[in-house]
């Protein structure tokens, strides 16, 4: 009864997202958080960001709201980011 058990929960993994390796970590600075349908629902994962494009604050129109409040906000000082 284990092992047929044990044959499930590895096929059912199968379906799973792939957890990110510390190579992933280490290797990117960016992530994206994505949601994919499943057996089990919707399912979100982390998923690493192959190219990054380089904009600054100034390079972004139209946002002067939301860029204020990220500015005044703790996720500068969090993500040690100089605006």
């Amino acid at each position: 009864m284990n092992e047929k058990l044990e044959q499930l929960l590895n096929h059912l993994e199968t379906f799973l997202p792939k957890p990110l390796t510390e190579e992933d970590w280490k290797s990117s600075t960016a992530f994206r958080w994505r949601r994919r349908d499943s057996i089990f629902g919707s399912i979100g994962f982390m998923q690493p960001v192959k190219h990054v494009s380089d904009i600054t604050f100034e390079d972004l129109k139209n946002i002067d709201r939301q860029r204020d409040a990220i500015r005044g906000s703790n996720a500068l000082r969090v993500f040690n980011i100089n605006a």
